[in-house]
């Protein structure tokens, strides 16, 4: 009976993930999904889907989202960045903290439209934790609408600037 129930689990998570409708949603592995804002039922399917944690990377934000998020039973943080704001160091060991703590896991990474910012941390994810180059990481963020205009190059360089030398990106890009 635990066999059956083990075998139907990855069927009922597949189940769950198709009727996630957020602009942008992906999922990068089992314990990290992608995407844009989510909005009202939103919540409750991210936590059918088994989402622990929420973490919104907008600085201008929705107040009600910290409450919306922990009544449909999940944990919610902030980590506020502006869409041209490349993460400090400090945000940068936020985030890694947070997405790598297996009391969080599975995550949900946000922002407005899960492009830019949320595209820059899951590169940054993508290099530190899966070893990835920076030419995968930002053909991921290219596949997830990343627009790497004159608005947001600074999120190019600095994820090439990362896998290079991930302390001196976050020093020699903030100088």
């Amino acid at each position: 009976m635990l066999v059956a129930f083990t075998l139907a689990l990855p069927a009922a998570a597949q189940t769950n993930l198709s009727r996630i409708r957020i602009d942008n949603f992906g999922r990068v592995n089992a314990s990290y999904y992608r995407g844009a804002q989510p909005e009202g039922q939103d919540y409750s399917d991210l936590k059918a889907l088994g989402i622990k944690t929420v973490i919104d990377l907008q600085k201008d934000f929705d107040v009600s989202e910290a409450s919306l998020v922990q009544q449909a039973g999940m944990k919610f943080f902030r980590i506020p960045m502006t869409t041209h704001e490349t993460p400090s160091a400090e945000k940068l060991s936020q985030f890694l903290q947070l997405v790598n703590d297996p009391a969080n896991q599975p995550v949900y990474v946000h922002c407005a439209g899960g492009r830019h910012r949320t595209g820059v941390m899951t590169a940054v994810y993508r290099m530190t934790d899966d070893r990835w180059t920076a030419d995968d990481a930002f053909a991921e963020m290219k596949k997830y609408k990343f627009g790497a205009d004159f608005l947001h190059s600074e999120f190019k360089d600095f994820v090439y600037a990362y896998h290079a030398e991930p302390r001196a990106a976050v020093a020699t890009l903030k100088a």
